[in-house]
């Protein structure tokens, strides 16, 4: 895989940031953004079904293909934010974000 440029990154840092798995093809670089379903309300179900069919079906027809980049949990959130305060040189702003989190 080539190295994936900087717009490509901020595009599914973006689309995940607001609740989105994103697929990315490895031969054609096309990207496929869809809502994680585990966070619908139950009543949008038929519209995410229907909405999304022939994305999903065609992320399906070839799993192998894709690179899946998913939402991430609130443990590994905050698990990033607190390697991050971790890693500060400045004292007072590493123990303040400590503190904080």
């Amino acid at each position: 895989m080539e190295k994936p440029t900087s717009a490509l990154i901020s595009e599914i840092a973006g689309e995940i940031d607001c609740g989105n798995e994103c697929y990315y093809h490895l031969t054609t670089k096309q990207l496929i953004c869809i809502p994680n379903p585990d966070l619908l309300a139950s009543a949008d179900e038929e519209f995410y079904d229907n909405f999304y069919k022939s994305d999903i079906e065609k992320i399906a027809s070839s799993r192998d293909k894709y690179l899946k980049f998913e939402v991430l949990t609130s443990h590994e959130s905050f698990k990033i934010m607190e390697e991050f305060a971790h890693s500060l040189a400045d004292l007072a702003m590493k123990n303040k974000l400590i503190q904080i989190l």
